[in-house]
């Protein structure tokens, strides 16, 4: 065999092996991408997760606050919700807290519910996240679901791409957990 036809044979062999090494390179660092956005994710359920339970542990310890007493709305389209509702009603996050009923002995069930309802709205603001308190989907008792959504999910039951569940079912899409208070 001549030597002279073999020139060059050993570069092309450095660059299919440097081509193939770095096939395999990019399909570790996409995994590794994938492996940090599921553990975004973790982490973010785990906070709204958090927040829910929150909030429905300060509705279950407050009970005199879930008691329907409240008038909303006139004529017709009145309605009595509790002071957790009312306090909730139209806000998904606040953006500034400060406590208002803090050591006061004048404070009553009502404003107890507000001061927990803007707690758990402060930190789903600083957390990124959105809270809202809704009737459960096809539920016959008057039991709470507790919807806590980030990014673009809004925490709601609707038709709407941006909505956490649609009648009860999660979306492919959506960003939310939803915990039934009682």
């Amino acid at each position: 065999m001549n030597i002279l036809s073999q020139k060059g044979i050993g570069l092309v062999e450095v660059i299919v092996a440097l081509l193939l090494l770095s096939i395999g390179v990019l399909g570790f660092a996409m995994l590794q991408i994938r492996a940090m956005d599921a553990s975004m994710d973790a982490s973010k359920r785990i906070q709204a997760m958090n927040l829910a339970r929150d909030l429905s542990e300060r509705m279950r310890a407050n009970k005199q606050g879930l008691s329907k007493s409240i008038i909303v709305g006139q004529g017709s389209d009145a309605k009595l919700v509790d002071a957790y509702a009312n306090a909730l009603a139209g806000k998904y996050y606040i953006t500034s807290y400060s406590a208002s009923c803090a050591n006061t002995a004048k404070c009553n069930s009502e404003n107890f519910a507000k001061e927990d309802v803007n707690q758990i709205l402060f930190k789903a603001y600083t957390m990124g996240m959105k809270v809202a308190l809704n009737d459960c989907p096809g539920s016959a008792s008057n039991r709470y679901c507790v919807f806590v959504a980030w990014d673009e999910t809004l925490p709601i039951d609707g038709s709407s791409d941006t909505s956490c569940t649609n009648n009860g079912s999660f979306l492919a899409s959506s960003k939310c957990i939803v915990l039934e208070a009682y």
